[in-house]
């Protein structure tokens, strides 16, 4: 008689790839902020791979009724992919702070260079 053995192996190689990819993708955040190249690089190459293994899993998939059933392991993968997609946003969101800390710093060393302390009060030199 014929049996059949349902191997999983690949899914689960699947998602320990993307634990891994998140798992590079948080350690960007142990980079300097200073070093942008390597933060941005290792942020979207991680996004990039997650999203290459998520139309590998969805390749090899039988189609499914779309009935209201839901795969678990897309919805796993998907949710890495907005964990990795985040950290790129964290990039953003730190690259403006530092942006906004020196403008802030720059205006306020151009004011105090340009101005003296007279009875308390600041006077702009002309």
């Amino acid at each position: 008689c014929v049996s059949f053995v349902r191997r999983s192996f690949w899914y689960e190689n699947s998602m320990v790839f993307a634990v891994f990819l998140v798992i590079g993708s948080y350690t960007g955040f142990y980079i300097s902020a200073d070093a942008a190249p390597a933060r941005v690089t290792l942020a979207f190459l991680c996004f990039l791979m997650v999203l290459n293994n998520i139309s590998g899993v969805f390749a090899t998939l039988p189609p499914v009724p779309s009935s209201g059933s839901r795969i678990w392991l897309v919805d796993f993968l998907f949710g890495t992919t907005v964990i990795n997609f985040l950290c790129l946003v964290e990039y953003g969101m730190v690259s403006y702070a530092k942006h906004q800390q020196f403008k802030q710093r720059h205006t306020e060393r151009y004011s105090t260079e340009n101005s003296i302390e007279l009875g308390g009060m600041p006077v702009v030199q002309e």
